[in-house]
């Protein structure tokens, strides 16, 4: 099995064109705090973001599914603290629906997000091309290196010009025989996640060998359109 990197893939999909827009961010020189400049914790900021979703089946069928979701910063207090959540909304029959609350642990050296109650390590600090992580740190699932693969990019993204984003990758291993299994997710300073590429595909064999024709595999895209207070 010959498996490769393919980091210009990964930079190609990233810079692919899409409609809509957004504000843009940059880093502020005077801010310390690298979690919280790729992981703001302001309480109404919120984005929303175009999904779709195409789900390859074994038996040749293709389902794709497109809808919006909202994620809003919000601020709970318990007894013993106060503590930042993610409110994520979809939008259905013409209003928005809340979908789940994912709790954010800001760790001295990390960004913990509590997605469906699994601890993933989101953003590692420092900020650097030389910084590595288990984002399964906190979880019992196996080890995933996550690495920053560039900080410096800028990028357009929706029609929005974005500097200095922190591009995390997770996976990339592609396979012209087998298939591919992609994944990185492009943070943006002052707003947060404005990307996410998820690519796990398996190409079919026997006649087809070569041809990469999907078999089954699921294809994920969730672009962020609009970022603002409430």
């Amino acid at each position: 099995m010959n498996f490769k990197i393919n980091y210009f893939k990964i930079i190609g999909l990233l810079l692919m064109p899409i409609i809509y827009g957004c504000s843009t961010g940059t880093i502020d020189p005077n801010e310390a705090d690298e979690r919280k400049i790729y992981f703001p914790d302001d309480e109404g900021l919120f984005r929303i973001y175009e999904i779709q979703q195409i789900d390859y089946k074994a038996n040749g069928e293709r389902d794709t599914s497109r809808y919006r979701l909202k994620e809003k910063v919000s601020v709970r207090t318990s007894a013993e603290e106060t503590y930042q959540v993610l409110e994520r909304y979809r939008f259905q029959g013409n209003e928005w629906a809340l979908d789940s609350i994912w709790n954010i642990l800001y760790n001295p050296t990390n960004v913990v997000l509590y997605q469906n109650n699994i601890p993933l390590v989101k953003i590692a600090s420092p900020v650097s091309e030389q910084t590595s992580w288990d984002r399964n740190k906190y979880n019992i699932r196996e080890e995933m290196i996550s690495s920053y693969i560039d900080i410096t990019a800028d990028t357009v993204i929706s029609d929005n010009n974005y500097s200095q984003v922190a591009i995390v990758e997770l996976e990339n291993i592609t396979d012209p025989i087998i298939g591919n299994n992609i994944s990185y997710e492009v943070y943006s300073p002052g707003i947060g996640m404005v990307s996410k590429y998820v690519e796990n595909i398996d190409y079919k064999q026997g006649a087809d060998l070569g041809e990469q024709i999907i078999s089954q595999g699921v294809i994920f895209e969730q672009v962020l359109v609009i970022s603002d207070y409430e």
